[in-house]
């Protein structure tokens, strides 16, 4: 495990090496503040449009967007044995702290493409550690995404990514689906790598760290079978990042 000798306001953030090091400087501090089931994140009094104990299930799936590429990096964290405890409870039916049922438009619905997310890129981290009912457990509630309707935005990738993770781990997955949400995604495409959030919507950052990188991620993974919409996704997300780049001063400053 790499050593954080470098204090947080020194990381230039410039090699794989900081960049290393910055996820657990991030994520390492966060081991205290997991629920007694490890399935839930709790960092504070904050506020959100919904209740506590999403909010907790929401701090627990957002780690993993970071803590997921640096294991596919061949990295090692030492919060993940707590990440896969909790993911064995948050997913169990009979647990105190399971994640429950999902509706149409549910905030959880976003946090299970994390779980996708997972699944495609360490299953040997996520999925081959679990027992036959753990397994059954995690496919049961991430399933739940297929079942149910989601904005038409940016969040018709949260079903996609949880299918490619089924798909993955040899699970059955929703492949009509995929297409689908895929194909109406094509028609928020604005020309030049733009995208709108939805029909007639606003371009903000959910473009470049929403749509721009689960296109991404969907071209890493599906190369082979599908090779015309991975380059095409590779060719929008260059045109566009021409143009990004100017959101940002030399200093790092962003637009607001």
């Amino acid at each position: 495990m790499l050593k954080l000798d470098l204090p947080i306001q020194k990381n230039p953030l410039q090699s794989r090496r900081d960049f290393i090091i910055a996820v657990n400087q991030i994520i390492n501090p966060l081991k205290p503040y997991y629920s007694k089931g490890r399935a839930l994140l709790e960092i504070g009094s904050t506020g959100a449009g919904y209740s506590d104990s999403i909010a907790g299930m929401e701090g627990f799936s957002r780690v993993l967007w970071g803590l997921v590429p640096l294991l596919a990096g061949g990295e090692e964290s030492e919060i993940w044995e707590d990440c896969l405890q909790g993911i064995k409870n948050g997913t169990n039916p009979s647990h105190e702290e399971y994640w429950g049922e999902i509706t149409d438009f549910h905030q959880k619905a976003v946090e299970m493409a994390a779980f996708g997310y997972a699944l495609a890129l360490t299953p040997e981290k996520v999925w081959e550690p679990l027992s036959n009912q753990e397994k059954g457990n995690l496919f049961n509630w991430l399933n739940q995404i297929n079942q149910i309707k989601v904005y038409d935005c940016n969040w018709l990738f949260f079903p996609i990514l949880v299918n490619l993770g089924f798909k993955r781990v040899g699970l059955p997955y929703e492949q009509e689906k995929v297409k689908e949400n895929l194909d109406r995604i094509d028609q928020f495409h604005l020309g030049e790598g733009w995208y709108a959030d939805g029909t007639d919507a606003h371009c903000d950052y959910y473009g470049p760290f929403a749509i721009h990188f689960y296109s991404l991620l969907y071209s890493a993974l599906m190369s082979e079978e599908d090779p015309i919409r991975a380059q095409r996704y590779k060719s929008r997300a260059e045109a566009y990042a021409k143009d990004f780049i100017y959101w940002f001063s030399s200093d790092g400053s962003a637009l607001p």
